[in-house]
């Protein structure tokens, strides 16, 4: 199951992050238009890339903060 989320960000840009099991890949779009291919990244990497704080971005995304080992492999 794939989780898809869509977070809105300066300018009409939108992050799209899709979380298949533990992989997050990621695109921008500008309304339905598709800026760039989706890209796999570390959740921490594209948390710290657009300053956001790494355990809410992780919640967001999808991940299960209340797993210790979830929150070892997130360095949380």
């Amino acid at each position: 199951m794939v989780k898809k989320k869509r977070l809105k960000l300066k300018g009409g840009l939108v992050l799209e992050t899709h979380l298949h099991g533990s992989a997050v890949t990621h695109s921008y779009f500008i309304g339905s238009k598709q800026l760039t291919r989706f890209e796999q990244i570390s959740v921490v990497k594209l948390a710290e890339k657009h300053r956001l704080p790494i355990a809410q971005f992780a919640h967001y995304v999808g991940f299960d903060l209340s797993s210790r080992s979830v929150c070892a492999k997130l360095l949380i």
